[in-house]
């Protein structure tokens, strides 16, 4: 019997809540995008470079200011 995988795509990816998320879907097998708009601390940057090593396709916006 093969396995079902779903795509999900997270808003929010580097969250309290939703990086955790990712990576259990992530090692369930599934295929797991996702988005998230970074402040400048370094408790994000440490959540986005292990989402990075889990993940091929992580995209974190980058903030500009005018």
């Amino acid at each position: 019997m093969s396995e079902v995988t779903e795509k999900f795509f997270l808003i929010g990816i580097c969250g309290m809540g939703m990086a955790p998320l990712a990576t259990y879907l992530r090692q369930a097998g599934h295929t797991v995008y996702g988005f998230d708009n970074p402040t400048a601390d370094n408790v994000y940057q440490r959540v986005v470079d292990k989402l990075q090593e889990l993940f091929a396709e992580l995209n974190a916006m980058k903030n500009t200011k005018a």
